[in-house]
């Protein structure tokens, strides 16, 4: 007997189907697909029916009855043949007895619930669990809906042995909240019952709620005639037909490839056409995922004859099928092993879904032309999540994916990259997990599934006790989920990856998911220590899966560490060409003022401006127009806490605040952090459900949350990044409805050479300390986010400090140790100094093996170190991003590695104090860089704001995906390919035969895409070339990103080989064209430095006045000395 649950209506979920013969074949190469097909079908409980199907039936789901629950129940007695004991022998059979005359003689009003009782059932069955104590041991009868266990004991359990067993059973069950009432075979035969009886009816009284839905139906089958009942019956046969044939294909009882499948059905409550629907609809799915497989489907021919009870006779070469809803099963099938039962199952709350399994499938999805896949896509992307078409970017990621790579899908908030990896999952015949980042992220997702009916699925989190998170890790293993949610953290405790080893050896793990996967680098704006170490442990522990990392942020550092830890190309990320938001409308408010009061004065009138235009403020469901305030902190008069309380009492409105952190007041926070998880779950959940208008927030609130209605955003502050500003600016307009983007900005009042100095890519990180720490609280949005960021980092003597400490107290080759992260510094810290360790491969792995807050314990695994092969990784690890990078012991003068080099010769340390100390200042030198670099672009962006077009353009350009994209990743990885950087100034004509120079649009274009890449990679001479050259183009030479960065690349060229050197000014002298007047003056100043010797050549080339002029002075000189001579 296989039990089941799944539904298309809120009527019984379970059933089970009796006489299944043979095992399901998985060798079958149809086998994937029947899995996939089951899966889907089984996907929620109930879930909604296929587009033919809503056809047919109706779109149920869409009625306000939909939610009505439906209790089957048939009024006819129950028949049980063996399985209520007796004694054969002396033909006494109290038990049956009890149940066929007493049950309902005694309880008249009750007598329904002989339909619900079930007989012999197994301890684990009842309460869920296996108990070693209890195995194999079973109760006389159960009836779920009442949680009662009816005892009829014999003589035997007067015995005091069997007393104690009784004794202990009945406590066992008790802690499951189950009452066992004993009723003694002489109390049956001498018919003094009524005490019991009584006490079975008021147990029976405590379940009045529940049971009155069966009692109902059972006296008034009439019920089941009702037009939407009888629709949803029709609904509820259709599942457990469609069920059964599935499960007849996977065992090879029907096949594809037959002619013609006959059923002989019973039919004994159900009057449509139930089985000629199910087949049809099931042929529809099998043809499109036959179609995506490369697999032929043949549609046989149906042959269906239905009988009632008194006709139905076993018809030979057919399926005969005893089709009942309203019966449950019974050992009747016994009697009739040639015929398949199908019944509705005792346990209405019981889960027996288990995802079908089998190798996964690597699909091999054609994309255009006659023999298209995508139709087939569309067909269950429509049936599965309701939407007609895929958002741009989708369908790549996906191809990708269902082709079994390991995939970086790179998409603009709210295009749905969480359809990708759902999508994918659904169409492998496996199971999946999700790692996500935050709690919140975790819960939005499931609520949204859940939403469209798919809730086969689950998360682990840490507002979870221990034992639900056992719980739900054990049921994963056992393959009761799709996919789960889970954290990072998860991977590094043992017994979550003994749960992923067993899932790994008993089922099929398919997609590994990393949400928000930019997380994983440490040079991504939220990177997160509990990332670490995650993509080795996926690998390690589930070798069959393949990763899908999904992002709407990474810059050019990330995307490098993401391709070296999925071992991926280009060819793998997967991106859209444009990031155009076209319901976007930007606007930056640009002010002068000193005092924070005008700042807030300028966010009330905008928001007062609104209200009377838009009417914001109103709660209207859908229509709500809300809003969504970002602000860099949590605390103070700036602080979202402050800010949203003080809108609330202005406007006289509900408007909330959410953060990471609890904010305090005066050292106080404001919630203890139980109640602060309550709240933020409750906002999250409450502001979806546009139960306020506004919510006022931190960059913490709603990576990935999916709220359709966000008419506005504001960021009270300039952002932390372009790409902080469009990801956070992008929750606005996802129903792709008109919405408008502000952004409040302060300009700094410092001076104007230290504004320079601090975006200056030469400029020490001790010299940015020196001018945050002048103005302190003084600084405004600039100043502030170097001050937020400059706080939350130790420095480099810290940092160095631990990973010493660990090295020295703990590190021995080929070791596993402990460490109390108290006796060495915070949690994170440890786990970051950690992984500093394993950079240089100094440390394998590592695992949690205490979470208790000031006593965790990390279990490390040391790798068989030495000197060299530490060195070797450290160099390996810095030229994953500095392809130019080397410690050049006869090169201390050199500006970009002097500083390395220096501690590579120094006497004083050790050769792992040099590795280590190299490593954490490069990563520091690095990171400031680059958060540097990013603030630069917003700040450059905001302050030459003139109007949302332009603002945009200039936005998208650096989003942007094109040719000249690929070309300047290239160059960031092949730096001194000097031919490669000169293919960025051309394009093609349209016969694509002539290659001809780019226009001014073009030009601005790679700008755009190289400011991206210039945010990772400060010393990249190919990369500083082109800024200077491009910046001198536009008439932006002076911009730190123009002579600045033109003068370091024109530094290391005149070190070049001369023969490679006199290539570069043949090319330059190629695109002169894209000069003029003023910017060939400034070239020739940069070129005569480098090739004094070429100056007329320079002159004839540019037609300049400063390589006129020196050509001139020179000849003047000339004739000086000539003068002097003959003169001498």
């Amino acid at each position: 007997m296989e039990k089941y649950t799944a539904n298309y209506v809120y009527t019984n979920h379970n059933f089970v189907i009796q006489n299944l013969t043979n095992s399901r074949k998985e060798r079958n190469k149809y086998y994937p697909a029947y899995c996939v097909i089951k899966n889907i079908l089984h996907r929620g409980c109930p879930t909604i029916m296929s587009q033919y199907l809503q056809d047919v039936i109706g779109s149920l789901h869409n009625l306000e009855k939909f939610n009505t629950r439906i209790t089957l129940i048939d009024n006819k007695p129950p028949v049980w043949y063996k399985t209520i004991k007796g004694n054969d022998e002396k033909n006494d059979y109290p038990a049956k007895y009890f149940f066929e005359e007493i049950l309902p003689n005694y309880l008249e009003e009750y007598k329904f619930i002989q339909q619900l009782i079930i007989p012999e059932v197994l301890f684990n069955e009842i309460t869920g669990e296996i108990n070693q104590e209890f195995v194999d041991q079973q109760v006389d009868f159960y009836l779920p809906q009442a949680k009662l266990v009816i005892e009829i004991n014999g003589q035997q359990h007067l015995e005091e042995i069997n007393k104690i067993n009784d004794k202990d059973r009945k406590e066992y069950l008790a802690k499951f909240g189950i009452e066992t009432i004993e009723i003694n075979t002489t109390e049956i035969r001498n018919n003094n019952i009524q005490y019991k009886m009584d006490k079975i009816k008021n147990r029976l009284k405590q379940f009045d709620k529940i049971l009155n839905y069966y009692k109902e139906n059972y006296y008034n089958q009439q019920n089941y005639k009702e037009e939407y009942t009888k629709k949803a019956l029709i609904a509820t046969a259709v599942m457990r037909f469609q069920t059964l044939i599935l499960e007849l294909l996977q065992r090879e009882i029907l096949k594809l490839d037959d002619k013609i499948w006959s059923f002989n059905i019973l039919s004994l409550d159900v009057d449509e056409d139930f089985a000629k629907i199910a087949l049809e609809d099931i042929f529809i799915w099998l043809e499109n995922i036959c179609k995506l497989l490369k697999l032929q489907f043949n549609k046989p021919d149906v042959r269906i004859v239905y009988s009632n009870e008194s006709e139905f006779q076993f018809r030979e070469g057919y399926i005969n099928v005893n089709f009942s809803l309203l019966r449950r099963w019974t050992d009747e099938n016994e009697k009739y092993p040639e015929i398949i039962f199908v019944r509705t199952d005792y346990f209405d709350k019981a889960n027996y879904f288990k995802v079908n399994t089998t190798d996964p499938i690597k699909y091999k999805i054609i994309n255009d032309g006659e023999e298209s896949d995508i139709p087939a896509l569309k067909f269950f992307l429509k049936n599965i999540f309701g939407f007609d078409e895929f958002n741009d970017g989708q369908l790549p990621i996906i191809i990708n994916a269902l082709s079994c790579n390991d995939t970086i899908g790179l998409l603009p908030t709210g295009s749905g990259k969480s359809l990708c990896y759902q999508l994918s999952a659904l169409l492998q015949p496996c199971v999946s997990f999700v790692v996500c980042p935050i709690k919140s992220l975790m819960y939005d997702q499931k609520d949204n599934l859940d939403k469209r009916y798919i809730d086969r699925t689950n998360y682990i989190s840490s507002d979870q006790d221990a034992e639900t998170k056992s719980k739900i890790g054990k049921e994963f293993s056992e393959g009761k989920y799709f996919f789960i949610w889970i954290s990072p953290e998860r991977f590094q405790i043992q017994e979550f990856r003994d749960y992923l080893d067993k899932l790994n050896k008993e089922q099929t793990i398919a997609i590994a998911v990393i949400d928000e996967v930019h997380c994983l680098s440490e040079w991504g704006h939220d990177f997160r220590t509990s990332y670490l170490n995650l993509i080795r442990t996926i690998r390690k522990y589930c070798p069959s899966s393949w990763l899908l990392g999904l992002t709407a942020t990474a810059s050019s550092f990330v995307l490098e560490d993401l391709k070296k830890e999925f071992e991926i190309g280009n060819d793998s990320i997967k991106t859209l060409t444009s990031f155009t938001r076209p319901e976007l409308n930007f606007i930056v408010h640009k002010h002068e003022s000193e005092e924070i009061e005008d700042k807030k004065n300028i966010l009330i009138d905008l928001l007062n401006n609104l209200n009377r235009e838009k009417d914001i403020f109103k709660i209207d469901g859908l229509n709500t127009k809300s809003g969504l305030i970002f602000t860099l902190l949590k605390n103070g008069k700036i602080g979202c806490y402050s800010i949203a309380n003080e809108l609330s009492r202005i406007f006289n409105i509900d408007a909330r605040w959410y953060s990471g952190e609890v904010p305090h007041i005066k050292g106080i926070p404001v919630l203890d952090s139980d109640e602060f998880d309550k709240y933020k779950m409750r906002v999250q959940k409450e502001y979806k459900e546009n139960k306020f208008p506004l919510l006022v927030a931190t960059k913490a609130f709603g990576m990935g949350i999916d709220k359709s209605n966000i008419r506005y955003t504001i960021h009270f502050g300039l952002p932390a990044s372009l790409e902080a500003l469009y990801q956070e600016a992008g929750r606005a307009g996802r129903d792709k409805k008109k919405a408008d983007c502000y952004v409040l900005y302060t300009r700094e009042n410092i001076e104007k050479n230290e504004l320079e100095k601090l975006f200056n890519p030469q400029t020490k990180i001790e010299e940015i300390k020196e001018i945050q720490e002048k103005y302190g609280f003084k600084g405004k949005d600039v100043l502030r986010i170097f001050f937020l960021w400059l706080s939350n980092n130790k420095g480099t003597d810290e940092e160095f400090k631990e990973v010493m400490s660990i090295f020295e107290n703990f590190a021995e080759p080929g070791t596993i140790k402990n460490i109390e992260c108290r006796k060495i510094g915070k949690f994170a810290d440890v786990q970051k100094a950690i992984y500093r360790l394993s950079l240089v491969k100094i440390i394998d792995d590592w695992t949690i093996e205490s979470w208790n807050k000031g006593r965790e314990i990390i279990k490390v695994y040391f790798s068989d170190y030495t000197e060299q092969t530490a060195e070797d990784a450290l160099l390996s690890y810095i030229r994953r991003y500095d392809k130019e990078f080397y410690l050049d012991l006869n090169n201390v003068s050199n500006e970009k590695y002097s500083k390395y080099i220096k501690i590579y010769n120094s006497n004083i340390l050790s050769k792992y104090e040099k590795i280590f100390n190299i490593l954490i200042e490069w990563i520091y030198d690095n990171i400031v860089y680059s958060r540097r670099q990013a603030i630069k672009n917003i700040l450059e962006l905001c302050d030459n704001f003139k109007d949302s077009k332009s603002f945009k353009e200039e936005l998208e350009r650096y989003f942007k995906f094109t040719e000249s994209t690929y070309l300047l990743d290239y160059i960031a990885q092949n730096p001194l390919d000097h031919k490669s950087w000169f293919e960025v100034f051309y394009t093609y004509t349209e016969d694509k035969r002539n290659k001809i120079l780019i226009d001014i649009e073009g030009i601005k274009n790679v700008k755009g895409n190289l400011s991206r890449l210039l945010e990772s990679y400060r010393y990249n001479t190919g990369l500083n070339f082109l800024s200077g050259i491009l910046r001198l183009i536009l008439g932006e030479f002076e911009n730190q990103d123009g002579r600045i960065r033109l003068e370091l690349a024109m530094k290391e060229i005149s070190q070049y080989e001369k023969d490679k050197k006199y290539e570069i000014l043949n090319e330059i002298f190629k695109i002169k064209e894209l000069f003029n007047e003023k910017s060939r003056i400034e070239l020739s100043k940069m070129l005569i430095d480098v090739y004094p010797e070429k100056l007329e050549k320079i002159y004839i080339e540019l037609k300049d006045y400063y390589s006129l002029n020196k050509i001139i002075e020179i000849s003047v000189e000339k004739l000086k000395r000539i003068g002097e001579t003959i003169n001498g």
